[in-house]
């Protein structure tokens, strides 16, 4: 596969990341059935680095644009009055995740695991923020920790499997989990169409 091609097939991931979290994916991971995937086009194989994904991140954060930083202010004022509530200290990584500002989504990603151990949301979504970032080895260690709190879960499967087979060189364990999606009968039959398509060609 050549560099233009893993470039598109990237930043496809990418966008369908800015769009789930962008329709409010924060306020709808109370139930993991509604837990968001990660997604790319079956384009990537290989351990290949993602393209910009480290570059960017070493890049200074953007100022907060004015509507994040009134939600972001309503947000902290939440936190100082409940300073473990995993819901809001989610919902704030949220708005750095979506200014790029990744060390503090992840600080306050961190922060909301010590706060519910027993909470796969926390290590679900560092692993959606790492692989945004462009860190896949991170991404996928954050995915298995989700994993072993929610052994079920199809989603945290079938992002997990993603990065085994697109970025982390690993089609054996990324066969693994797309065949323990389709055999299972609780996960939805979106991500269970996505896995199969998955399945084609390992």
């Amino acid at each position: 596969m050549n560099a233009a091609a893993r470039s598109l097939a990237f930043w496809f991931l990418l966008m369908s990341l800015g769009c789930l979290f962008a329709t409010g994916l924060y306020q709808r991971m109370a139930s993991p059935s509604l837990i968001q995937t990660l997604d790319m086009q079956p384009q990537g194989r290989g351990n290949d680095p993602q393209p910009g994904g480290n570059a960017a991140a070493q890049r200074p954060p953007a100022p907060l644009p004015e509507a994040d930083a009134a939600e972001l202010g309503g947000l902290m004022a939440k936190l100082k009055a409940a300073p473990d509530n995993t819901d809001t200290l989610l919902a704030i990584a949220d708005v750095f995740r979506r200014n790029k500002d990744w060390e503090k989504a992840l600080g306050f990603l961190r922060r909301a695991a010590d706060s519910a151990p027993a909470d796969m949301r926390p290590q679900y979504f560092q692993g959606m923020a790492l692989a945004e970032k462009g860190d896949s080895a991170p991404a996928a260690e954050a995915f298995e920790k989700a994993l072993l709190l929610a052994p079920n879960n199809a989603s945290a499967r079938f992002s997990l499997a993603v990065l085994y087979r697109h970025y982390l060189n690993n089609p054996g364990r990324a066969r693994e989990l797309l065949e323990a999606i389709v055999a299972s009968p609780d996960a939805e039959e979106a991500v269970k169409a996505r896995a199969r398509t998955e399945l084609t060609g390992l």
